[in-house]
């Protein structure tokens, strides 16, 4: 198992570009989930949940791709963690 967090660029550097890619997104994407949380924690209102869920199933999706293209090329399973969680 293959752990990496958006602080470790050399890890990242490691797989084939197009998983790179993939993880870069993937990362884009919880950057986004821990950002609209962050901006919930702040205000009384309802945000829009739309794009939080958007958000979280694109996460999800792009995380079973990474996974098949890495089973495909050999690559042990990828977790991404992300400020320490996962």
């Amino acid at each position: 198992m293959l752990s990496i967090s958006k602080c470790e660029p050399e890890k990242i550097d490691m797989l084939p570009d197009d998983i790179q890619k993939l993880v870069w997104r993937a990362f884009f994407y919880l950057s986004q989930i821990e950002n609209y949380l962050n901006k919930r924690s702040f205000r009384r209102d309802e945000l829009p949940i739309k794009k939080f869920y958007k958000y979280c199933d694109a996460l999800e999706n792009l995380e079973r791709i990474i996974e098949k293209k890495c089973e495909k090329k050999g690559i042990d399973k990828v977790v991404l963690f992300y400020n320490g969680k996962n």
